[in-house]
């Protein structure tokens, strides 16, 4: 996860904060999931990364699709249609 600003690093050191989850890409074998850090009770974001998951046969080591029951949650709970990161993590 990499930190939209180190300087806002120190904000949450003595206070609760909220994380939001959500895909900005789902490919055939991977996922990238976009994750924003916000102070409670403020909505701007004060740390922003992103993963990349991909799923992959424990034998060749080499990308397999997606199961079918995981894509299926993937795409109904998480999946952010045609949104910039910044703007879905503004809209958590």
């Amino acid at each position: 996860m990499r930190g939209e600003e180190r300087g806002r690093r120190a904000q949450l050191t003595r206070t609760k904060a909220q994380v939001g989850l959500f895909v900005s890409k789902l490919s055939t074998s991977s996922v990238r999931y976009e994750i924003g850090v916000f102070r409670e009770h403020h909505p701007e974001c004060c740390a922003h990364g992103h993963f990349v998951h991909v799923f992959v046969d424990p034998q060749s080591r080499r990308p397999v699709p997606i199961p079918e029951k995981i894509r299926a949650v993937i795409e109904r709970e998480l999946l952010v249609p045609a949104r910039s990161p910044r703007a879905a993590a503004a809209a958590l």
